[in-house]
């Protein structure tokens, strides 16, 4: 965060114009190549410090307000971004993944709310840590599969909830 919010300050004005010009667009998902395309139609790539940044975002939501940004500096680490246009220039702040998912649905206009399916993998974390290597990035799912069959194997009453949730969808008629 402290790189983002030193090349936004280093350049404040290139910034200024960039978020006037994605303003004008109409609300919707960007991504890393419509950024970079914009930011060099604006500055004709002369400034290398802010299009470091757009180069690790992988997309943009804008909304009529603000502008999220999802970076991914490097391999498993993603950091979300607000910035929004205040009177006194561009106020960037960090947000956590859960308010850049409403940002998005407020993009897509999702109505949110009732009769979504949550699943809470809270209880996975206990049982590993946290890759830290990008040669161990991507192995999660393997990871889960393996102990949610054995869990649901061993202990039968944790399978219900799901069975229940399954049973109340269908799709093309079939259960």
């Amino acid at each position: 965060m402290e790189l983002i919010n030193g090349t936004i300050s280093a350049h404040r004005e290139e910034l200024l114009g960039f978020l006037s010009r994605l303003g004008d667009k109409p609300k919707g998902i960007y991504k890393t190549k419509q950024l970079v395309e914009e930011f060099e139609g604006l500055s004709n790539g002369t400034h290398a410090g802010f299009s470091g940044i757009l180069k690790c975002t992988q997309e943009a939501l804008v909304l009529a307000d603000s502008i999220a940004l999802a970076i991914r500096p490097r391999p498993g680490v993603w950091e979300y971004v607000s910035v929004a246009q205040s009177q006194s220039g561009p106020k960037v702040q960090t947000i956590t993944p859960s308010q850049y998912l409403q940002y998005k649905e407020e993009v897509v206009g999702s109505s949110g709310g009732d009769g979504i399916f949550e699943l809470d993998f809270e209880p996975f974390s206990e049982f590993s840590t946290p890759p830290t290597l990008s040669k161990y990035i991507g192995n999660g799912l393997e990871f889960l599969n393996r102990h949610l069959s054995t869990s649901f194997v061993h202990e039968k009453e944790k399978m219900q909830p799901l069975l229940d949730f399954l049973r109340l969808h269908e799709y093309n008629g079939k259960v």
